[in-house]
């Protein structure tokens, strides 16, 4: 058909919006595959431009680079520019204490954003039935550095350090117990591919029948909690 210009179709949708950004709903469009229905339920956000959606969407729209701070601890001699989170991060519960490190105090304010939909869903189908599958590239790598660095000048570790911190696959654990989870939870570590090869991960585990699925009608709605961490830069940077 010619392009003329003129208009051909014209719809409406009538909505609702929330008061707040971010607020009840998809937080995407819902995408049907092979007969299931996915759809993104939640999101919890932390990043160099805030630590809430609202703040990232004012950020972004206003162009803030103030994130973007010189760091030297990556090079020898120079320093590059990072991506930094300056806000308070969300302190670690004094029954998760070993897993207390910048990394997991990260997750724990994006996580604080989802926790009331993750509650509602855990009570409605079980703790056992939801997953977590997180993708990331580090952990605590920097407290553990830091230990090191202390059992060289003072000849012991820091009382506080646990050999737990800086593991790979403790984000998962730490945010399975951080919203009282008890089903499927693994780390996938896949350098710049980790956040896709989680989302690959989850869409196996449901297809496994390992995560919640119920029938509504004739479609089939699955239900999963997806975790996806940002990369965070070792010494400290987020």
């Amino acid at each position: 058909m010619p392009a003329t210009g003129l208009e051909r179709l014209v719809a409406s949708v009538r909505t609702v919006r929330p008061p707040g950004l971010g607020g009840p709903g998809p937080r995407a469009t819902p995408t049907l595959n092979n007969g299931r229905v996915y759809a993104l339920g939640a999101i919890g956000i932390v990043n160099a431009l805030g630590a809430s959606k609202d703040d990232v969407l004012r950020g972004l729209l206003a162009s803030d680079r103030s994130g973007m701070v010189p760091y030297s601890g990556l090079l020898t001699g120079r320093s590059t520019v990072v991506g930094r989170v300056r806000q308070a991060l969300r302190p670690i519960p004094e029954s998760l204490a070993k897993f207390d490190c910048r990394n997991n105090r990260l997750l724990a304010t994006a996580l604080a954003q989802i926790e009331p939909a993750v509650a509602e869903l855990r009570d409605s189908i079980g703790p056992h039935r939801i997953a977590v599958v997180i993708g990331t590239s580090t952990s605590g790598i920097a407290e553990g550095e830091d230990a090191i660095e202390e059992l060289h000048r003072s000849g012991r570790l820091p009382d506080a350090f646990h050999y737990v911190q800086q593991e790979i696959g403790m984000a998962s654990e730490f945010a399975a117990r951080y919203l009282g989870l008890s089903g499927v939870r693994y780390t996938v570590s896949t350098a710049c591919s980790s956040s896709a090869t989680a989302f690959a991960s989850a869409q196996r585990l449901l297809l496994s029948g390992r995560c919640s699925r119920e029938k509504a009608q004739a479609d089939v709605s699955i239900r999963v909690i997806l975790f996806v961490t940002p990369k965070v830069i070792n010494h400290g940077n987020g």
